[in-house]
């Protein structure tokens, strides 16, 4: 089928390096009904070495905007090796008018809570929707606090608490105190506020947080989500066998999971969650791709469906 006043909508990029598309989250930036198309460039360079810029573009009538011209709605950090836009995750966090956008920076080698560390510590910031669009500056704001811990590597949305707001969910999979961890920052009237946290205390280099998705499998109240740890064994006899957390939404806890036996296929690299069976709840899908059955690294997906 086709949508909009074309086949296709296509926008590549003029900008060598630049690794146009490397993230993309849809959204309702200024509550005209209309869902608009953040795209990630973390390697653009203006001025900055690797500073890293997210583009917007428009929703329309006819589809989306600005196929041969400049993006809606443009930010750039102007700050070198920021490498932003690495991941991206729209929800309506402050308001249900509009929805506010979260950008990852997991590689950034130049903005650390500890200056004494610098490289790919990682962050997340939100700019928040209006009826103009998105604003000018980011209004929160999370740093890394550790070399090479990637905050903000993986981001998810959804209503963990049924208040009516998104919360932002992000990931720190090479965080090496606790092997990985994962922090969930609750929506307000006034923003993002507060946070809740969790690690997989004992379980070496699980890279949990290196995946997540949200969705809701019972149907009712508040969301719930789903977070792949890849290298995640344990014991070393079967290495990077790879596990899949489910979390219950509000004060979140380990509901469900389920990790491979098999070592190497890296169960949890990819997950996602949606009605695939149309019952209105959430199934849960994960992603092991580097498994050898049938054929060298040739990978499998398996599906769990909701009981409820």
């Amino acid at each position: 089928t086709t949508c909009g006043s074309g086949d296709y909508w296509l926008k590549d990029s003029d900008h060598t390096g630049g690794y146009y598309g490397s993230a993309v989250a849809c959204g309702n930036f200024n509550g005209d009904s209309y869902y608009a198309l953040a795209v990630g460039i973390p390697g653009y360079a203006y001025g900055e070495t690797r500073e890293g810029q997210v583009g917007v573009y428009n929703g329309t009538s006819t589809g989306l905007c600005c196929m041969t011209g400049p993006a809606s709605w443009v930010f750039e950090p102007n700050l070198s090796y920021m490498w932003f836009g690495g991941s991206l995750a729209a929800g309506s966090f402050h308001s249900t008018y509009y929805d506010d956008l979260a950008v990852g920076s997991p590689q950034s080698e130049v903005w650390c809570e500890d200056p004494d560390w610098w490289y790919d510590c990682g962050s997340v910031v939100v700019f928040e929707g209006s009826w103009g669009g998105l604003e000018d500056d980011w209004s929160w704001e999370r740093k890394g606090t550790q070399q090479d811990e990637k905050l903000g590597y993986s981001l998810a949305t959804g209503d963990m608490n049924d208040d009516g707001l998104d919360d932002l969910l992000y990931g720190i999979p090479y965080e090496t105190t606790y092997n990985g961890w994962i922090q969930l920052a609750f929506g307000s009237a006034s923003g993002l506020s507060g946070y809740w946290y969790d690690y997989l205390f004992g379980c070496l280099d699980s890279n949990l947080g290196f995946s997540m998705a949200s969705g809701n499998v019972d149907g009712v109240g508040r969301d719930e989500f789903i977070v792949g740890a890849p290298a995640y064994h344990v014991t070393y006899d079967i290495e990077d066998e790879g596990a899949a957390f489910f979390y219950n939404g509000d004060s979140p806890q380990i509901g469900w999971d389920e990790d491979s036996d098999v070592e190497g296929v890296k169960f949890g690299y990819a997950v996602a969650m949606g009605d695939f069976d149309c019952d209105n709840n959430s199934d849960i899908a994960i992603g092991a791709p580097y498994s050898d059955n049938p054929r060298p690294d040739g990978g499998y997906v398996q599906v769990f469906y909701s009981v409820y």
